[in-house]
């Protein structure tokens, strides 16, 4: 991982229970909150590509608009099939942005 990369301000940031989709640093990512937690993950599911940041939040896994797989915000790890995984950011607020080490 290197430096940590202001993503986005604080504020564009979705509402608890929900996820969005910010591009930095020439990544499309996905971000949620999750129990006060900013969570940041690789945005493009490896399935097949589909756009995770447009997905949904479901009990703190991101679900694919595609093929609704779904990927745990902590670990990255898909729920039916552990094989496929997302790239997980570690990631902090700080003066009102959102910094993640991409």
């Amino acid at each position: 991982m290197s430096d940590l990369v202001r993503i986005c301000a604080e504020a564009d940031l979705p509402p608890e229970g929900e996820v969005g989709e910010v591009e930095a640093a020439g990544q499309v990512l996905c971000v949620a909150r999750l129990g006060g937690a900013v969570c940041v993950v690789d945005g493009t599911c490896p399935h097949e590509g589909g756009p995770l940041g447009q997905g949904v939040l479901e009990d703190g896994r991101v679900v694919c608009p595609w093929h609704a797989f779904a990927y745990d915000l902590r670990t990255g790890v898909a729920e039916h099939d552990a094989s496929f995984k997302v790239q997980v950011f570690e990631a902090e607020v700080r003066d009102g942005a959102v910094f993640a080490k991409l």
